[in-house]
């Protein structure tokens, strides 16, 4: 998670060692933003630029500006998606089959909070 520990600018380059297919910036609003590996100054609603290198091992971002802080103190959180092979499908009474399936919380609180799945179909 990106938190504000100063009034300047951040860099910030976080390796992950087993590599994934995508990442995700969990923002407030009800934002979730996708950034798939091999992505270039990525821009996270004008306050972040991010970067993933081709096999999604490394992740660097620049932190200009941050928005009003969510509850959890943390403006932007960066996750990993390891993988999105998952099929995406309903149950047999209709509703989303979430099991195994990749997601992100959005960093609202309560009713506000979106969760985004990552996976095929």
């Amino acid at each position: 998670m990106l938190k504000l520990y100063s009034d300047h600018s951040l860099e910030l380059e976080v390796q992950y060692t087993p590599g994934c297919v995508a990442w995700a910036a969990s923002l407030t609003g009800g934002s979730v933003v996708p950034l798939p590996a091999g992505v270039s100054n990525a821009s996270l609603n004008g306050c972040a630029t991010v970067s993933i290198s081709a096999n999604g091992t490394t992740i660097s971002a620049e932190v200009s500006m941050f928005p009003p802080l969510s509850e959890s103190n943390a403006p932007i959180a960066l996750t990993p998606i390891p993988s999105m092979d998952k099929e995406l499908s309903f149950t047999d009474k209709g509703t989303p089959d979430v099991n195994d399936v990749p997601h992100v919380y959005s960093l609202d609180e309560g009713i506000y909070q979106v969760c985004v799945y990552f996976g095929k179909g």
